[in-house]
């Protein structure tokens, strides 16, 4: 009874408001499933799991350059739900699951670090990251890998704090199986590896835990051997089929040597276009959580693993080739928990204490500091909203100012009568207004297009007839017709003439391949390409092609 009573406590209405606020960004993603553009990776990646279907071995039969196992797992949504258009929808809905499971973990890790109310703005500020909002709708093997890499950082938290324990082995076992198999998921999470080791470093030498350098070294002996085993148990399944070397070259050794490459500074600045307060604010809270490794209060206890993390995946954005947005999705949780921390610290303040160690005069300053940064926080909101923002929910063009100065002025008053949590909870609401709007704008990103294009293709071909095509993935429910089943520019710049031109004419040749979807990547391909083509294909429906005489 007194458990019950407690946990009703805990539902205060600043909480119950930012649980509705996360609860309408989760399930407005039902919406935006059902009829957002589709990014063509997610055609790849759901043809690279029929592909498996049907009994081909990635890496030996066909190109692929990710890890396999959420390949694998979609493989078993066909015999389920068919070689139909509605899987795209199904897999999504995949997606879902996977994202919620990220929010609930990032939850769960803010809390063990720096309590509960904490977690629940990270998950919020989380929540409305447009970038993370995005990538969490497609279908792409990073959401599980996150899912299971956040697992793995709450595994090695909770086997540091509870180091006397006699289950800490096997905490540290659970972290590392999951961040091994968050690699099979995507080879990207390596980077979050290389945090874990630089922690594991800091853990062995850090003079505060109690336990001795021999149970250390153990523990950390156990974590190595926990990664390793998902790793080696997926390299003994290709080795059994034949295909050890390409899974170990495609995935590790290509992907390390991409000629087509570009640096992070163009999404990093999208991101604070789209939110602009999200990174500054996330940064500043690492600083203080780097600052704080030092401390030796339990609650702190652990808060290295995921700092040196952070460090390491942001790092990760200047060493690898291409560092697309769903590479953000390893480390935007973790901006989220340090947000988070931020208010979460913000409420916990005693003001009355804080005030009766203070002077008269240092009172004055202090109160003068929290109105000029509150001033400055809606300040910088409306110069942001008047030059930046163009609201579409109601579409005035004063609603974004009029909503920081009403708010504001809420927030401050809230302030004075010390009303932290609420003062909190309005900043907060201030912050979410334009990365909301944005996510509504995505409502008119509509896929008719594109899967009327999918169905025209299934109309026009049988099961067994091959597709070639550049990158658009309408084919992805046929066979490919060569074994680089996605030709874009990165591919392309891989390969030599030969592939591009005379290999790919001799798949068409021998397999008859009856649909070419002739997009810009096809045009791209050499000059014998677009003859065999043109000499070869007709039109049927814009860019799709279909063999003369069939």
């Amino acid at each position: 009874m007194i458990s019950i009573i407690n946990h009703l406590k805990w539902f205060k209405v600043y909480r119950v408001v930012i649980l509705l606020l996360i609860v309408f960004a989760f399930f407005f993603r039902i919406s935006l499933l059902k009829i957002r553009f589709f990014d063509p990776d997610e055609f790849q990646h759901l043809h690279g799991a029929r592909l498996i279907y049907h009994g081909q071995l990635p890496y030996r039969d066909y190109f692929d350059h990710h890890t396999p196992f959420l390949h694998f797992i979609m493989s078993g949504l066909y015999p389920i739900f068919g070689e139909e258009i509605g899987i795209l929808f199904v897999a999504r809905a995949l997606m879902m699951v996977f994202t919620a499971v990220i929010l609930c973990l990032i939850y769960i890790l803010t809390k063990i670090l720096y309590k509960s109310d904490a977690g629940l703005f990270a998950v919020l500020f989380l929540s409305y990251v447009l970038m993370f909002q995005e990538k969490t709708i497609e279908i792409r093997p990073d959401l599980p890998a996150v899912a299971f890499w956040l697992a793995s950082l709450i595994f090695m938290v909770k086997g540091i704090k509870k180091n006397s324990n006699s289950f800490a082995p096997l905490w540290f076992l659970y972290s590392g199986l999951s961040v091994g198999i968050a690699i099979m998921f995507t080879q990207k999470t390596m980077f979050a590896l290389a945090g874990q080791f630089i922690a594991l470093v800091w853990l062995f030498f850090d003079p505060r835990l109690e336990f001795s350098k021999i149970r250390r070294l153990k523990l950390i002996g156990i974590f190595i051997g926990g990664v390793s085993i998902p790793i080696i148990l997926t390299c003994i399944y290709f080795l059994v089929r034949g295909g050890l070397w390409q899974f170990i070259d495609y995935n590790f050794i290509m992907n390390s040597q991409w000629k087509h490459k570009f640096k992070p500074y163009d999404y990093i600045k999208r991101m604070i276009t789209q939110n602009p307060f999200f990174p500054v604010m996330s940064l500043l809270g690492l600083f203080i959580a780097t600052f704080w490794i030092h401390r030796r209060d339990e609650v702190n206890k652990g808060s290295f693993v995921p700092v040196f993390s952070t460090y390491a995946l942001i790092g990760g954005l200047f060493i690898m080739p291409v560092p697309y947005r769903q590479y953000y999705q390893l480390f935007l949780p973790l901006l989220a928990m340090y947000f988070g921390m931020i208010l979460g610290k913000f409420i916990e303040i005693d003001l009355p204490s804080l005030l009766s160690r203070l002077n008269k005069r240092q009172i004055r300053l202090y109160k003068v500091f929290i109105v000029v940064f509150i001033s400055e926080l809606v300040i910088v909101g409306l110069i942001f909203s008047l030059n930046t923002a163009k609201p579409v929910l109601f579409n005035v063009k004063f609603l974004y100012p009029l909503l920081w100065a009403c708010l504001g002025a809420i927030a401050i008053s809230a302030l004075i009568f010390n009303k932290r949590q609420y003062a909190a909870l309005i900043i907060s609401i201030l912050i979410i207004i334009h990365p909301l709007d944005q996510t509504i704008k995505q409502l008119s990103q509509i896929n008719t297009s594109q899967l009327d294009n999918v169905k025209h293709i299934m109309e026009i071909t049988a099961p067994e007839d091959s597709v070639l095509d550049g990158w658009t993935g309408f084919g992805f429910l046929r066979p490919h017709a060569y074994f680089y089943y996605f030709l874009h520019p990165e591919m392309r710049a891989m390969l030599s003439e030969k592939e591009l031109s005379d290999d790919i004419i001799q798949n068409l040749e021998e397999k008859q391949t009856k649909v070419i979807i002739y997009d810009s990547q096809i045009k791209a391909l050499p000059g014998k390409v677009q003859e065999y083509i043109q000499g070869n294909y007709v039109p049927s429906k814009g860019n799709i092609y279909i063999r003369k005489g069939v």
